[in-house]
C-alpha cells in the first residue's frame, strides 16, 4: 500500500472538509446579519432563523403584526437564483375569497398559493399584462388590491400580491445571483451584504395601505388563527 497517497487524500480529505465547514460558517454568519439595519422600521422587533436557514424580521406597526422574510428561489429555468422579499401581515381583512396576483409567471413558483386556485380572473385595465390573477372562488377583485395592484406592478421588481381572510402578503425582488459564481461553481453569491431598511419600509407601506384600504373583519386587528 502507498502509505504517502494515503495520507496525502486523508489530507486533502480534511482540507476540503476544513474549507466546507468554514464557507457554512460564513454563510450562516452572513445571513444571520441580513434584517440588522430594518429592525428600525417596526415596534417591539425580533429576528429569528426559519426553518431553511434564513434570517425573518416579525414585530408590530400601527397595533398590526407584521413578518418579513427572504425566499431562495434558485427553479427559474435557465435564471439566476434570486432572493425574494416577503412581508405579510396577518391581520383578518374583509374579503370573502382568497386572491392571488402573480407576475411573470413561470410554474417553478412554489412560494406562490396561486396553483391552487382554481378561478381565474380577467385583469383589471390599468395592471399590466403580464400579471395573472386566481381566486379560490368566483368573486369580485376587492377594489383596494385593483387599487394596489395598478401601483405595484409597475416596478420590475414586483412578484406577488396575496390577500386572503386572513391577510395579506407582498412578495418582490431583493437581490439576485452572482452570474459569473452561479455558472461556473454553481454556488449562489448575492451582492447585499445587509437589507437596505428603505425596501422594507416601502413594502410595510404598502401592505399597511392595503390592509386599511380592505378593512379588518373585527374592530381590532388580531392575529389570524
Amino acid at each position: 500500500m502507498r502509505w504517502d497517497v494515503v495520507l496525502v487524500g486523508a489530507a486533502l480529505t480534511g482540507a476540503l472538509a476544513w474549507q466546507a465547514r468554514r464557507d457554512q460558517a460564513r454563510v450562516r454568519a452572513w445571513r444571520a446579519q441580513l434584517f440588522d439595519s430594518c429592525s428600525t422600521q417596526l415596534a417591539r422587533p425580533a429576528i429569528r432563523v426559519d426553518r431553511t436557514g434564513w434570517p425573518v424580521l416579525e414585530g408590530t406597526s400601527e397595533g398590526m403584526p407584521f413578518t418579513c422574510g427572504l425566499i431562495f428561489d434558485d427553479l427559474g429555468y435557465r435564471k439566476l437564483p434570486v432572493l425574494w422579499l416577503s412581508v405579510t401581515c396577518a391581520v383578518r381583512v374583509g374579503v370573502d375569497a382568497a386572491f392571488d396576483a402573480l407576475a411573470r409567471e413561470q410554474g417553478t413558483e412554489f412560494f406562490s398559493p396561486a396553483a391552487d386556485l382554481p378561478v381565474r380572473l380577467s385583469l383589471p385595465d390599468a395592471w399590466p399584462r403580464h400579471v395573472s390573477l386566481r381566486a379560490d372562488r368566483e368573486s369580485t377583485l376587492p377594489m383596494a388590491m385593483a387599487t394596489m395592484g395598478a401601483q405595484f406592478f409597475q416596478s420590475p421588481h414586483a412578484k406577488e400580491i396575496v390577500v386572503s381572510p386572513k391577510g395579506v402578503r407582498l412578495l418582490s425582488l431583493l437581490a439576485e445571483g452572482r452570474r459569473a459564481e452561479y455558472l461556473l461553481l454553481r454556488r449562489p453569491r448575492f451582492d447585499l451584504d445587509r437589507i437596505d431598511p428603505a425596501a422594507v419600509a416601502a413594502r410595510l407601506a404598502d401592505a399597511r395601505v392595503l390592509v386599511q384600504a380592505l378593512g379588518t373583519a373585527s374592530d381590532a386587528p388580531r392575529r389570524a388563527a
